[in-house]
């Protein structure tokens, strides 16, 4: 479902393709080759290096060496890894649902190879991964591919900046509250956690995904297929945070001018919310640890 072809299809059709197609016995490297399924764009220098650099941003005014950064969702790449560690990063975790990031080492030479044709003084000259094992070692980098378990890998109060990229939407809907919990166990004191989500389907950027009831949409047979979302609102997630403990700094949301989709398409549970939640196309969400007396930091 890709290129022009893939644009074109009415909603409906390709929901129908990836039911069927995410049933075909084939690996995730597989259908990533031929552009059926993808997890994010992070295999692209130019785009790895806007989403970190736009996360870390925040960070940026109290960062000191020998911190700690926790991706969740890498998806394709682990470059945040090799970012991290050229910004100072003593340890970098990167948290999957599955080993979706390629073992191929032709991106991760490219954004070697960008990194060092701009030498800093206050940042370490790359190698060149000889392999994913490498790089990782060299990076700091722990990559751990067992979704909300393995979160609980990681340290009380260690992280000092988490973040995710059009990932939250699609966490499932009964492990969201836990994962942000999780998030918040791990956070340093002070720490921050940054987030760009996505409210949109993952079918015709609408709000499609609306139409189907939970019990179905929330079935093993559709989360698998390769286009859930937990369709949470907005207030909804943002409240998610405030419960797990977190202090909002800001969001800042984009809207469609009104509802895309008229509300007697929409399943009961979202036809009775209001406009104001509904014709949020998406929001970037920055959030902060409260203070406190550490309970030992560990990398």
């Amino acid at each position: 479902m890709t290129g022009e072809l893939a644009r074109h299809l009415p909603w409906w059709t390709k929901l129908g393709a990836k039911l069927l197609l995410a049933r075909l016995p084939l690996p995730y490297h597989a259908w990533r080759k031929i552009g059926v399924f993808r997890h994010g764009a992070m295999l692209d220098t130019d785009y790895a290096l806007h989403v970190f650099d736009y996360h870390f941003r925040h960070a940026r005014s109290a960062w000191t060496a020998g911190r700690t950064v926790l991706e969740l969702g890498p998806g394709d790449s682990l470059a945040t890894a090799m970012l991290a560690r050229t910004h100072g990063a003593a340890r970098t975790w990167l948290v999957d649902r599955a080993a979706y990031a390629t073992p191929r080492l032709e991106s991760y030479r490219a954004l070697a190879e960008r990194l060092n044709a701009s030498p800093s003084s206050d940042r370490p000259a790359v190698p060149p991964p000889a392999s994913l094992e490498a790089m990782l070692e060299w990076s700091g980098g722990r990559y751990l591919v067992d979704g909300l378990a393995s979160l609980s890998v990681i340290p009380d109060d260690s992280v000092d900046l988490s973040f995710s990229h059009a990932v939250l939407e699609h966490v499932r809907r009964h492990e969201f509250d836990a994962t942000i919990q999780e998030l918040f166990r791990v956070a340093a004191p002070g720490g921050l956690t940054s987030h760009r989500i996505d409210l949109r389907d993952h079918l015709g950027m609408n709000l499609h995904n609306l139409r189907f009831s939970r019990q179905w949409w929330e079935s093993p047979f559709v989360a698998s297929s390769g286009f859930y979302t937990n369709r949470l609102r907005v207030t909804q997630i943002i409240d998610s945070f405030r419960h797990a403990g977190f202090e909002i700094l800001s969001t800042r949301e984009t809207r469609w001018p009104a509802l895309p989709l008229p509300r007697r398409k929409l399943d009961p549970e979202f036809a009775a919310m209001p406009d104001g939640e509904l014709t949020v196309q998406g929001f970037d969400l920055i959030a902060r640890k409260p203070e406190q007396p550490a309970r030992g930091r560990a990398s």
